[in-house]
């Protein structure tokens, strides 16, 4: 399980960044148009995380317990704020590349961008996560009630049970009492 939820900081995220105005991530088979709505704000942020003040290995321990619990519980989108640096010495961001490359090595994490300035800019990240277990098993039972309201409704209706509920319905209601 350890070796499964590693993280690598000597990892190299270059190559996989898309390189545009902003640094952004897809994984493959996810459409520019995922990272495009993603940019536009298409998804709420459900949950954030900031890692000022976090060393770096506090950091990559962080992020990554943030991640799978976040998904675990059905949450889509995330903020996670690593800083523009100006803090650090040589004021040069510290944690901003490695939480790129901690984030795409997450299964969990389908993409990612640089948050909008009102969000955080250059010291965020706005991430899209996949569907947790709790989504997966309200999408089964929304699938389950469907398929049995269409069962349901395509068998054929009994006219002799249906007249007996209709009078029992009428005897419990004191409408068959005669006076």
């Amino acid at each position: 399980r350890v070796l499964i939820e590693a993280m690598s900081d000597e990892f190299d995220a270059s190559t996989l960044l898309d390189t545009d105005e902003q640094l952004s991530f897809r994984r493959p088979g996810i459409g520019r148009d995922v990272v495009h709505k993603l940019r536009a704000g298409y998804w709420s942020i459900q949950r954030h995380m900031d890692l000022h003040g976090l060393r770096t290995e506090e950091a990559r321990d962080a992020v990554g317990a943030f991640v799978r619990h976040a998904q675990r519980a059905g949450v889509r989108c995330v903020r996670v704020v690593h800083g523009k640096g100006l803090g650090s010495p040589g004021r040069t961001p510290v944690l901003k590349g490695r939480v790129h490359s901690w984030l795409i090595q997450k299964n969990e994490v389908l993409a990612f961008v640089q948050a909008r300035p009102a969000e955080g800019g250059a010291g965020a990240l706005v991430v899209l996560l996949a569907p947790g277990q709790v989504q997966r098993n309200a999408a089964l039972v929304a699938e389950e009630l469907w398929l049995q309201q269409a069962q349901e409704s395509a068998a054929p209706r009994d006219p002799v049970a249906e007249q007996i509920e209709y009078w029992a319905a009428q005897f419990r209601s004191g409408k068959s009492k005669k006076t």
